[in-house]
Protein backbone atom coordinates (compact mmCIF):
# COMPACT_ATOMS: atom_id res chain seq x y z
CA UNK A 1 0.00 0.00 0.00
CA UNK A 2 1.50 3.46 -1.31
CA UNK A 3 -0.11 5.01 1.65
CA UNK A 4 -1.36 7.61 -1.27
CA UNK A 5 -5.28 7.61 -2.57
CA UNK A 6 -6.05 7.62 -5.97
CA UNK A 7 -7.02 10.86 -5.94
CA UNK A 8 -4.06 11.81 -4.99
CA UNK A 9 -2.02 9.74 -7.38
CA UNK A 10 -4.55 11.15 -10.04
CA UNK A 11 -3.33 14.72 -8.85
CA UNK A 12 0.65 14.25 -9.00
CA UNK A 13 0.15 12.28 -12.22
CA UNK A 14 -2.33 14.42 -13.80
CA UNK A 15 -1.47 18.40 -12.36
CA UNK A 16 1.97 17.90 -11.56
CA UNK A 17 2.94 16.33 -14.60
CA UNK A 18 4.75 12.76 -13.27
CA UNK A 19 5.70 10.54 -15.55
CA UNK A 20 5.55 8.12 -12.85
CA UNK A 21 6.69 7.82 -9.12
CA UNK A 22 7.19 4.43 -7.23
CA UNK A 23 5.86 4.20 -3.95
CA UNK A 24 5.52 0.12 -3.13
CA UNK A 25 4.31 -0.27 -6.73
CA UNK A 26 3.66 1.36 -10.16
CA UNK A 27 1.95 4.78 -10.57
CA UNK A 28 0.46 4.53 -14.28
CA UNK A 29 2.01 7.11 -16.97
CA UNK A 30 -0.84 8.99 -18.86
CA UNK A 31 -3.04 7.00 -20.86
CA UNK A 32 -1.79 3.45 -19.27
CA UNK A 33 -4.66 1.98 -16.92
CA UNK A 34 -4.34 1.57 -13.19
CA UNK A 35 -3.53 -1.71 -11.57
CA UNK A 36 -6.12 -4.03 -10.96
CA UNK A 37 -7.27 -3.70 -7.50
CA UNK A 38 -5.60 -6.01 -4.68
CA UNK A 39 -7.57 -9.52 -4.88
CA UNK A 40 -9.54 -9.82 -1.25
CA UNK A 41 -9.71 -12.69 0.51
CA UNK A 42 -12.00 -13.18 3.37
CA UNK A 43 -12.29 -15.56 6.58
CA UNK A 44 -14.78 -15.99 8.81
CA UNK A 45 -14.38 -17.73 12.43
CA UNK A 46 -17.38 -18.36 14.61
CA UNK A 47 -21.04 -19.50 14.10
CA UNK A 48 -22.67 -15.77 12.42
CA UNK A 49 -26.07 -17.76 13.52
CA UNK A 50 -25.48 -17.91 17.13
CA UNK A 51 -23.05 -14.87 17.60
CA UNK A 52 -24.15 -12.29 19.75
CA UNK A 53 -21.08 -9.69 18.69
CA UNK A 54 -19.67 -9.83 15.07
CA UNK A 55 -15.92 -8.41 15.21
CA UNK A 56 -14.54 -7.27 12.21
CA UNK A 57 -11.21 -6.35 10.62
CA UNK A 58 -9.96 -5.43 7.25
CA UNK A 59 -5.89 -5.48 6.75
CA UNK A 60 -4.09 -3.97 3.31
CA UNK A 61 -2.42 -7.10 2.18
CA UNK A 62 -2.84 -9.56 5.53
CA UNK A 63 -5.34 -11.16 7.46
CA UNK A 64 -5.48 -9.20 10.84
CA UNK A 65 -6.03 -11.96 13.24
CA UNK A 66 -2.42 -13.36 12.50
CA UNK A 67 1.19 -12.93 14.45
CA UNK A 68 1.20 -10.49 17.17
CA UNK A 69 -1.78 -8.79 16.43
CA UNK A 70 -3.98 -11.84 16.61
CA UNK A 71 -2.52 -12.83 19.93
CA UNK A 72 -3.90 -9.32 21.17
CA UNK A 73 -6.95 -9.30 19.17
CA UNK A 74 -8.05 -12.98 20.59
CA UNK A 75 -6.88 -11.36 24.04
CA UNK A 76 -8.93 -8.29 23.79
CA UNK A 77 -11.90 -10.46 22.61
CA UNK A 78 -11.41 -12.95 25.78
CA UNK A 79 -11.46 -9.66 28.37
CA UNK A 80 -15.09 -9.55 27.29
CA UNK A 81 -15.67 -12.70 28.61
CA UNK A 82 -17.78 -13.58 25.91
CA UNK A 83 -18.57 -17.22 25.54
CA UNK A 84 -16.80 -19.04 22.70
CA UNK A 85 -20.35 -19.16 20.57
CA UNK A 86 -20.94 -15.52 21.65
CA UNK A 87 -18.71 -14.11 19.09
CA UNK A 88 -18.13 -14.41 15.35
CA UNK A 89 -14.98 -12.91 13.51
CA UNK A 90 -15.40 -11.80 10.11
CA UNK A 91 -12.01 -10.61 8.16
CA UNK A 92 -10.63 -9.75 5.21
CA UNK A 93 -7.88 -8.16 2.86
CA UNK A 94 -7.86 -4.88 0.63
CA UNK A 95 -12.20 -4.34 0.11
CA UNK A 96 -14.78 -5.98 1.65
CA UNK A 97 -16.17 -8.87 -0.69
CA UNK A 98 -19.94 -8.58 -1.43
CA UNK A 99 -20.30 -11.61 0.94
CA UNK A 100 -18.95 -9.38 3.72
CA UNK A 101 -21.81 -6.92 2.87
CA UNK A 102 -24.17 -9.76 2.76
CA UNK A 103 -23.38 -10.43 6.09
CA UNK A 104 -23.21 -6.36 7.29
CA UNK A 105 -26.72 -6.34 5.73
CA UNK A 106 -28.45 -9.00 7.49
CA UNK A 107 -26.54 -9.03 10.86
CA UNK A 108 -29.25 -7.98 13.77
CA UNK A 109 -27.05 -6.95 16.85
CA UNK A 110 -23.92 -4.87 17.89
CA UNK A 111 -20.36 -5.49 15.52
CA UNK A 112 -17.00 -4.44 16.48
CA UNK A 113 -14.60 -2.84 14.11
CA UNK A 114 -10.96 -3.47 15.10
CA UNK A 115 -9.74 -0.69 13.41
CA UNK A 116 -11.65 2.42 11.13
CA UNK A 117 -11.50 0.99 7.92
CA UNK A 118 -13.36 -2.24 8.65
CA UNK A 119 -16.23 0.20 9.52
CA UNK A 120 -15.63 2.42 7.03
CA UNK A 121 -15.78 -0.43 4.78
CA UNK A 122 -19.14 -1.83 5.71
CA UNK A 123 -21.20 1.51 6.34
CA UNK A 124 -19.98 4.22 3.86
CA UNK A 125 -18.50 6.54 5.72
CA UNK A 126 -14.80 7.57 8.65
CA UNK A 127 -15.98 6.95 11.83
CA UNK A 128 -13.41 7.91 14.70
CA UNK A 129 -11.94 5.36 17.04
CA UNK A 130 -14.62 5.06 20.07
CA UNK A 131 -18.00 5.72 18.37
CA UNK A 132 -21.03 4.01 17.83
CA UNK A 133 -23.10 3.91 14.94
CA UNK A 134 -26.90 2.78 15.23
CA UNK A 135 -28.12 1.57 11.52
CA UNK A 136 -31.66 0.44 12.25
CA UNK A 137 -31.41 -3.19 14.47
CA UNK A 138 -27.55 -2.64 14.08
CA UNK A 139 -24.43 -0.82 15.75
CA UNK A 140 -21.32 -1.02 15.37
CA UNK A 141 -18.58 0.57 17.96
CA UNK A 142 -14.79 1.29 15.91
CA UNK A 143 -11.85 0.62 18.56
CA UNK A 144 -7.69 0.60 17.62
CA UNK A 145 -6.51 -2.06 15.38
CA UNK A 146 -4.67 -4.59 17.71
CA UNK A 147 -1.43 -3.94 15.26
CA UNK A 148 -2.06 0.05 16.09
CA UNK A 149 -2.14 -0.71 19.32
CA UNK A 150 0.86 -2.97 19.77
CA UNK A 151 2.49 0.09 18.28
CA UNK A 152 1.37 2.74 20.21
CA UNK A 153 0.77 0.90 23.98
CA UNK A 154 -0.74 3.61 25.58
CA UNK A 155 -3.50 3.74 23.55
CA UNK A 156 -4.74 0.58 25.26
CA UNK A 157 -6.69 1.71 28.38
CA UNK A 158 -8.73 3.63 25.67
CA UNK A 159 -9.54 0.66 23.45
CA UNK A 160 -10.25 -1.01 26.79
CA UNK A 161 -12.89 1.58 27.40
CA UNK A 162 -14.28 0.80 23.85
CA UNK A 163 -14.27 -3.04 24.56
CA UNK A 164 -16.32 -2.21 28.23
CA UNK A 165 -19.09 -0.33 26.40
CA UNK A 166 -19.94 -2.99 23.97
CA UNK A 167 -19.61 -5.36 26.72
CA UNK A 168 -22.48 -3.10 28.49
CA UNK A 169 -24.33 -2.94 25.11
CA UNK A 170 -24.57 -6.89 24.69
CA UNK A 171 -25.17 -7.00 28.86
Amino acid sequence: MSGLSEEQIVYLRDVLGLESLVLGRQVPSRGESPPPPAVSEMRITGKLEAARLLVVAAGDSAFVFTGEAGALASKMIQAMKLGANDVATVEWTATAPEEVHEIWKNWKGHALSFGERAAAQLIGAENPSGATIAMGDRKITVTDSPARLLVEPERKKIAWAHLQSVMKLLS
